[in-house]
């Protein structure tokens, strides 16, 4: 159970064994709700959770050859999880009057968790899944198949302006079914371990979005958009390690792909554009391991990476039918590091990558609208992690990262450079974590602190001053208690301890509204958790 400000509950239980001697299972549940992180003056809380999920499991045994897993999974949502914070601005530039009023009139306050917002967000999912897997031992191979059927209908609403009035309002309304299979053949060698398989997948899914508001549209009237699209996906795998010494092994693997999409386009229930493709591509990784001795690990490998290519979906009248289909990217990256030991009570951890993509899968918006279209990309970087226990009961995690990306061969009317920073790509990033635990009252308490820090970063690529984010760290802070036999777990937390205000997104809305769309991150909130084992 846990337990925080602003009405968060969360409830999460599950319940295990065995039925007879050769079945056993497993059921489990969580419960989550939320009043709503901003405060609407004239209607319902924004950013405000109600779900629930239940999984139920089922392992058969027949024999000691073959395991038997099923399954089941069902989620439900009724949230209002969309909500946007209002910041007055105009042509990309935040407004210096606090005054100020976006081009209907309105101003917040400048109290981001709180607003006036004329239509009521919402999200509504449900979920069912099935989940079949078959492990048979067949003496000198062993053979799994993995069969997944997903049914998943999601609604959404959000009030676009975060204003009183009536501007612009946008639903979705989505339908996915899906299923899957996969076949998975593996063995052992006197040095070498491998495995081949196949994959099949089908997505039937149908997209409509529904747009009103009394100022963009006229009143009553709704602008409805859809879009109906069919994948195919084949897949042939196969990977293998070989122990080439006593300390040196190597890793191949490769995969086969083909997709199939066939895509159609709707305006006010009239076709506009349809259009299908194949796409056949290959992926593949190549890797050395060298173990010297039982505490250090060397590594250098390349992979190739593969993302099918698409269609988009705009929120309005298509000017350019061109601008529908993407093509696939291809990413060949290359990354070499170590993972040590470097005495009983402390690890150390460093790698370095460089990413190089063809036709990279770039995405921007303009205003509220989507696009996703191909340029170039590379990015260089690396990665450090620290984990050390000086002395008994103290833990210390400590980890760094910089990344150094351009996005390329873009057009002008997103950037006159042709040249951009990756969005949501900030330079330089920290986080760390210190837990000191002791024997007390019976069992062990416990205080923790960790910190994360993010270096500048923006959240679109064409880059606006108000899509920009400065460089904010978030504290958090916890005291626990343990029980003796580990029956009892209780625990008092406080979130972001130091009250950082960030932004986790930001939409350029300023031509539109006059006005941006922020989603704030969480303000500074109490909670405690218990949890109990038996």
């Amino acid at each position: 159970v846990t337990l925080g400000e602003e009405g968060r509950q969360r409830v999460e239980g599950a319940i295990s064994g065995g039925l007879t001697d050769t079945v056993s299972g497993r059921l489990s549940g969580v419960y989550n709700e939320s009043d709503g992180l901003i405060d609407n003056r004239i209607g319902s809380d924004l950013m405000a959770q109600d779900d629930y999920s239940v999984r139920g499991q089922m392992l058969f045994q027949p024999s000691d050859t073959l395991d038997v897993l099923v399954k089941g999974l069902y989620a439900n949502e009724d949230s209002a999880r969309g909500g946007y914070s209002h910041r007055v601005g105009f042509d990309g530039v935040f407004a210096k009057d606090p005054e100020a009023t976006d081009f209907f009139g309105y101003n917040s306050g400048g109290d981001p968790f709180k607003g006036s917002y004329d239509f009521d967000g919402y999200k509504e999912v449900d979920l069912s899944a099935l989940t079949v897997n078959v492990d048979w031992d067949l003496g000198n191979f062993t053979l799994i198949s993995v069969t997944n059927y997903q049914d998943i209908e999601h609604k959404y609403g959000e009030d676009s302006d975060a204003s009183p009035n009536d501007v612009y309002n946008y639903e979705a309304d989505d339908d996915v079914d899906q299923i899957s299979q996969e076949f998975r053949l593996s063995w052992d060698g006197d040095r070498s371990r491998s495995v081949v398989g196949f994959y099949y997948m089908d997505i039937d899914a149908t997209y409509d979005t529904f747009q009103s508001g009394e100022i963009f549209f006229g009143p009553g009237f709704i602008y409805e958009l859809s879009a109906d699209q069919d994948t195919e996906t084949f897949a042939l795998f196969g990977q293998t390690e070989i122990d080439l010494t006593g300390t040196l092994t190597l890793t191949l693997g490769a995969r086969l792909n083909r997709d199939e999409k066939d895509y159609t386009f709707s305006e006010l229930g009239v076709k506009l554009y349809s259009n299908d493709f194949s796409d056949d591509d290959w992926a593949g990784t190549v890797q050395l391991d060298y173990r010297p001795n039982d505490d250090w690990l060397w590594y250098v490998g390349v992979n190739r990476g593969i993302k099918s290519g698409g269609f988009n979906m705009p929120l309005g009248p298509p000017v350019d039918f061109n601008t529908f289909p993407y093509d696939g990217e291809t990413l060949y990256a290359y990354e070499g590091g170590f993972k040590s030991t470097l005495w009983d009570t402390t690890r150390f951890n460093a790698s370095i990558f460089y990413y190089d993509y063809e036709d990279y899968q770039a995405y921007t918006f303009d205003g509220f609208v989507p696009l996703l279209f191909n340029a170039n990309a590379e990015t260089l970087g690396a990665e450090i992690e620290l984990i050390t226990n000086p002395i008994a009961g103290l833990e210390i995690m400590l980890g760094a990262g910089w990344i150094d990306g351009d996005v390329d061969d873009l057009p002008s009317s997103i950037s006159a450079s042709g040249k951009e920073d990756p969005v949501l790509a900030p330079e330089l990033s920290f986080n760390g974590l210190v837990r000191y635990s002791w024997d007390a009252f019976g069992g062990s308490l416990a205080v923790q602190s960790d910190y994360s820090w993010k270096d500048d970063h923006k959240f679109n690529l064409a880059v606006t001053p108000v899509i920009e984010e400065e460089s904010y760290g978030i504290l958090n802070a916890l005291v626990s208690y343990t029980s003796s036999s580990e029956t009892w777990y209780v625990s008092v937390f406080v979130k972001n301890l130091t009250d950082e205000e960030y932004r986790s997104y930001a939409f350029d809305t300023t031509t539109f509204f006059g006005a941006t769309e922020d989603v704030p991150g969480p303000e500074r909130w109490f909670g405690a958790n218990l949890r109990l084992n038996w």
